[in-house]
């Protein structure tokens, strides 16, 4: 388990789902990473919310009733700071709600929109060229 992460991650979802999720990874990632992970069949956006190293929790692991998936895809390790993440999660707790959904509220929709990919084209202005004038 060289270099083995395992790393709880708070799904950007709407949903009522509100718990955080475990999943392993290899590469370098902190708290307020933006990840895909597998829920489901499908992937979605996720926060970093803490990092352990597997060799800690190696005995856990082994009598674990589930395996972990590996984390899909880093989007960006920079997305929010520790500190934000972890006022988000003390919210959420003190809400009772999710870190997930707090994160969720908290970013513009444009920015999520971004970090997903989103297949929606910008709306552009009409080609005024072929617009005729009467003058």
């Amino acid at each position: 388990m060289e270099n083995l992460k395992i790393v709880t991650v708070a799904p950007i979802i709407k949903s009522a789902f509100s718990d955080s999720l475990t999943y392993f990874t290899s590469k370098d990632v902190r708290p307020g990473s933006l990840v895909s992970i597998p829920i489901r069949k499908a992937n979605v956006l996720g926060v970093i919310t803490s990092i352990k190293q597997a060799d800690e929790l190696r005995s856990e692991l082994k009598t674990s009733e589930f395996g972990l998936k590996k984390i899909d895809k880093i989007l960006t390790n920079d997305a929010f700071l520790p500190g934000f993440v972890d006022a988000a999660c003390e919210t959420a707790e003190y809400f009772v709600t999710s870190a997930g959904q707090v994160i969720r509220h908290l970013t513009p929709k444009s920015i999520l929109d971004s970090w997903k990919g989103s297949e929606t084209e910008p709306k552009t202005m009409p080609n005024n060229s072929t617009t005729k004038i009467n003058r």
